[in-house]
């Protein structure tokens, strides 16, 4: 799966977030345990805003994760997401038999019965300690969870650009909530000024 989120006005400006590659699988067993997974391959948040400074920018990846490329490579073309989606192409990763990537995230957390758990080899969760006593509880949850690299490229007036940004967007969805909830209750009242007036009967 691609999950993918664009803001911009219409001059172009504005920012972008992509998460590729998200797979979710679940095992129940006959005993009553179970196992869930989540892996998540690449991620990355494009910063295509204007600061009021005006500095030049060489590189818009804000934050991303470890890429099929370096963020210099992509931004040396400007082109970013395109490139990146290409990249991934490439490598399969939108194939319909693509069995998923842990790039950014591999989280796996199983709920085990106390019998299970106390059987436990600790090969499917790296690090699972058995110095603990199950007896006395019915089921053990253990969380695995695995994380790689998760890379900002620090610009202090970008930064300030994009949380400028973020309150402005915010603010703008307060107002529009707003207006609906007034929309509302006009609607609402000019509705019953109608159901008033058709109830009336001449004397």
């Amino acid at each position: 799966l691609r999950f993918s989120v664009y803001i911009y006005s219409h001059d172009g400006v504005g920012a972008e977030a992509h998460l590729v590659s998200v797979i979710v699988s679940s095992s129940l067993f006959t005993d009553g345990s179970s196992s869930n997974r989540l892996r998540m391959g690449w991620f990355w948040i494009l910063d295509r805003l204007k600061s009021n400074s005006n500095l030049p920018r060489c590189q818009r990846l804000l934050l991303h994760s470890q890429l099929p490329k370096s963020a210099k490579e992509y931004a040396e073309t400007d082109v970013y997401s395109p490139a990146i989606i290409e990249d991934l192409t490439e490598l399969g990763v939108f194939n319909p038999d693509y069995e998923g990537s842990g790039h950014l995230a591999d989280i796996q957390v199983a709920l085990l019965k106390s019998a299970k758990a106390a059987e436990y080899d600790g090969e499917e969760l790296t690090g699972f300690s058995l110095k603990y006593s199950f007896e006395k509880v019915s089921q053990v949850t253990a969380v695995n969870a695995k994380f790689t690299n998760l890379f900002i490229n620090w610009n202090p007036d970008a930064m300030s650009t994009f949380f400028e940004a973020k309150t402005e967007l915010l603010e703008f969805q307060q107002e529009a909530l707003r207006a609906y909830d007034q929309f509302s209750a006009l609607e609402i009242r000019q509705s019953s000024l109608t159901k008033v007036q058709t109830d009336v009967e001449p004397s």
